[in-house]
């Protein structure tokens, strides 16, 4: 009995010592998150952990971020831990350059641009009508 109460407090420990802790800094639609056995908005500012419980409807996005800066996002129709929605692989970056932009107006007209209309007048012209 004893040794089973130290594992489980082992356990207990050592979950809180490799928690993650995220800070929500976006959130688009109504996203829920399981808090006391009951579903709470998830708010700007909030603070969630690995296990945190998120429903997220369909269209909805949330953005969190990590204590190094870290940030990911997870897009809706999910449901599930943070834990099992994050993905694995950090994609989103802060910082950067951007190299080479063209603000160079395109070189296509709206003569150049097919359309019904277009064809079916081009068609017109090569038929040839008898009386």
């Amino acid at each position: 009995m004893k040794k089973t109460v130290i594992i489980l407090l082992m356990l207990v420990f050592s979950s809180a010592i490799f928690a993650q802790d995220y800070t929500v800094f976006s959130v688009t639609g109504d996203i829920q998150y399981l808090k006391n056995g009951v579903f709470t908005k998830v708010k700007i500012g909030d603070t969630l952990d690995n296990s945190t419980y998120l429903r997220i409807p369909f269209e909805a996005t949330i953005a969190l971020r990590l204590p190094d800066n870290t940030q990911i996002a997870i897009l809706g129709r999910q449901e599930g831990t943070i834990a099992n929605l994050a993905p694995q692989r950090r994609v989103v970056r802060i910082g950067g350059t951007v190299a080479q932009t063209d603000t160079t107006p395109s070189r296509r007209t709206v003569a150049q641009i097919g359309t019904a209309s277009a064809r079916a007048s081009d068609a017109a012209a090569d038929l040839e009508f008898e009386e």
